[in-house]
């Protein structure tokens, strides 16, 4: 449970917290924990360098009737995707698959998902991307839903929300502003604990030469 086991009492200690949607932050504060909307953190991933725009479209975690609909509506190749591995382990195994996936969507023409962390690194990196979204996950997205196009599993089906596959066009810049802070205080947290690092231990080095002097 994300406020039990002592988990409030570190949450409040280490306040402000960023939170990635509006349902987290109302959570937080309601309970007495100063905090604030971020958004996502994969909002800070950046397109690999030497990435290459392929001539597919990806298709990530979405069922069999989506796929069918989707291969129907574009002359481009379709490559399938999912987000859920439960047979690769280990630390380093695990990175290695993400970085693939991450080149996957990097690579893609346009994406079209139904899955947040497929959603968000695309936003991050510049690849079209079309969210499918469910009646559940309301409370997930809520606050991010304006960073990115979505639609219902049955507008897509049905045709009620427009998305060119073949010449999708570009994403929106609502995020821009979130990923530039999240950014920043990424460097800030990384550089000033080195900085005080580095200061303690130039203020040791100095007393040990203090010391040595006779």
């Amino acid at each position: 449970m994300l406020l039990g086991d002592g988990n409030l009492r570190y949450l409040i200690d280490h306040s402000p917290v960023g939170t990635r949607d509006l349902g987290t932050l109302e959570l937080l504060q309601r309970h007495g924990v100063p905090s604030y909307f971020s958004a996502c953190l994969t909002l800070t991933l950046e397109r690999p360098q030497d990435a290459v725009h392929g001539d597919y479209v990806c298709a990530n975690d979405v069922d069999p009737e989506i796929l069918r609909a989707i291969r129907s509506r574009t002359r481009r190749p379709v490559r399938r995707a999912t987000n859920i591995d439960r047979l690769t382990f280990g630390f380093g195994r695990r990175m290695r698959k993400a970085e693939k996936l991450l080149r996957l969507y990097a690579g893609a023409a346009c994406v079209v998902t139904s899955r947040l962390h497929c959603a968000l690194p695309c936003i991050a990196m510049g690849t079209p991307v079309l969210l499918i979204m469910g009646k559940e996950d309301d409370y997930r997205f809520s606050g991010l839903r304006g960073f990115v196009r979505h639609c219902s599993r049955e507008e897509f089906l049905g045709r009620g929300f427009e998305f060119d596959l073949d010449e999708p066009g570009p994403n929106g810049t609502a995020h821009l502003a979130h990923r530039e802070r999240l950014v920043a205080a990424c460097r800030d947290f990384i550089t000033k604990p080195a900085a005080a690092a580095q200061a303690g231990l130039a203020r040791q080095s100095g007393a040990l030469q203090v010391a040595a002097v006779p």
